[in-house]
């Protein structure tokens, strides 16, 4: 245990920074260039922020569960 914990917390923080150094960037990058893959952009004009679902009216599709 003496020898473990020490392991432990340096194998989690260098986890932890070698990811924040990854993730950081890219999206501090994607920021900048304005990409926005979930469209959370505020439009004033918008009455609702619903998008249209296309209808599956299939009954066979519910025995085609994966």
């Amino acid at each position: 245990m003496v020898a473990a914990h020490p392991i432990g917390w340096l194998i989690s923080h260098l986890l932890l920074a070698s990811i924040y150094a990854v993730i950081a960037p890219i999206a501090r990058v994607m920021r900048v260039a304005g990409y926005d893959p979930w469209h959370r952009r505020w439009d004033a004009q918008a009455e609702t922020y619903w998008k249209p679902r296309r209808d599956r009216d299939d009954p066979q599709r519910y025995f085609k569960q994966y």
